[in-house]
């Protein structure tokens, strides 16, 4: 037996999106008897919660509206059992599927018709965990745009923007608002099956796998054009306390114009925070061996670590590690193989990035001031030569 009063309900914060939910639903003649019940399976279905708080006051709510029409009554008592309340989320699923969905998020159907009127899509250009990218245009300018569609089943984690609550890859986005070399987030669209981001992006690109898929190893002097971005954009980014934790080849993309570089896909992104643990996300083969052996994720380190797995890459068009048992074993045979021939500096600072131990690591605040990274850049024109 679940007693509830009342006050529990006025004393929390509810949830918008469920009140939103019961308003709508109230006014159909449909939603009558046990079928209100189903209510009270939606917070366990369809509404992402900022916390347990939340979540329980909500369903407090929900059970309320489900149970009694007569506001002076202040104790409410109500038995569910664990099998009918699966039913219950069973059958709240179907109906989200289709018409509650669709009250849910009864803006969105207005934001599918800006997006559509504003913006043209073109073609796939990725695909991730984290959700599907497009090239688009901006109709008013032709300006090139692209969109990312993340799906709502996807998103495990959300942040807070102007008290909407949003996808954490868009939270983390409104924070590097204005961080040379990350990709900037123009705008984003709410609809029925997910969100939308609206991203700018240079007319000519390609991301730096594909560039060396392409082009084969990358100059020492291209190397040195990319990647001092790579570090300048990094630092700045851990300046504002946030931390990527993706960087690869693959998510760093190149304007082949200008040769500036635009750091991508803050699905993994995170807050760094010293009082809290950090927890892995990204692509194995870029986690540093602390990970694998201690299990510990050192956001600095962990970068810096990163940033020498992509500087390798560049130079021998191959990762260091092709395993995830190579990442904390290698070290054992000798010296990471050279494929291509470099600089003793540049090869300094990769062995510097990838030493086994963190804490002997050289630190993130550091590498600017490298002797490779104080090198003089060539322009791109001088560096890069299209086929």
């Amino acid at each position: 037996m679940i007693a509830v009063r009342t006050d529990d309900v006025t004393n929390c914060s509810i949830s918008r999106e469920v009140i939103l939910v019961n308003s709508l639903l109230s006014s159909e003649r449909w939603m009558k008897g046990k079928a209100r019940l189903l209510l009270c399976a939606l917070p366990f279905v369809s509404f992402p919660f900022k916390n347990k708080q939340e979540s329980r006051a909500s369903t407090i709510y929900l059970f309320k509206v489900a149970f009694c029409n007569e506001p002076q009554l202040q104790l409410i008592s109500v038995m569910v059992t664990a099998v009918y309340f699966n039913e219950m989320v069973k059958k709240a699923k179907k109906l989200t599927s289709s018409r509650i969905k669709l009250l849910h998020y009864r803006l969105s159907e207005n934001d599918i018709k800006i997006f559509k009127h504003e913006y043209q899509i073109e073609d796939e250009i990725g695909k991730g965990g984290f959700g599907t990218v497009y090239s688009a245009l901006r109709l008013r300018d032709q300006a090139p745009v692209a969109v990312k569609f993340i799906e709502r089943q996807k998103i495990f984690e959300w942040g807070q923007i102007k008290e909407k609550q949003v996808p954490k890859e868009i939270f983390m986005l409104s924070l590097t608002t204005g961080i040379k070399g990350t990709v900037q987030m123009l705008e984003w669209f709410a609809i029925p099956d997910g969100f939308l981001i609206i991203m700018g992006r240079p007319k000519q690109f390609i991301d730096l796998y594909s560039l060396l898929s392409k082009h084969g190893p990358l100059s020492e002097m291209m190397a040195l054009f990319i990647f001092k971005q790579l570090v300048n954009t990094v630092t700045e980014c851990f300046k504002l306390k946030i931390l990527h934790r993706d960087i690869k080849d693959e998510n760093i993309v190149i304007d082949l114009e200008t040769g500036n570089i635009l750091l991508v896909d803050f699905g993994a992104a995170t807050i760094l925070e010293d009082s809290k643990p950090v927890k892995f996300q990204g692509t194995r083969l870029y986690c540093p061996p602390e990970w694998y052996t201690l299990s510990i994720y050192l956001g600095a380190e962990a970068t810096v670590w990163s940033l020498g797995v992509v500087l390798y890459s560049m130079l021998n068009q191959q990762l260091p590690f092709l395993t995830e048992r190579d990442v904390y074993t290698k070290h054992l045979l000798g010296p990471l193989p050279k494929f291509t021939d470099y600089s003793k500096d540049v090869e300094d600072l990769i062995n510097n990035c990838l030493t086994q131990e963190h804490d002997k690591r050289i630190k993130l605040n550091d590498l600017k001031d490298h002797s490779w990274l104080k090198r003089q850049n060539l322009q791109w024109e001088k560096i890069y030569a299209p086929n």
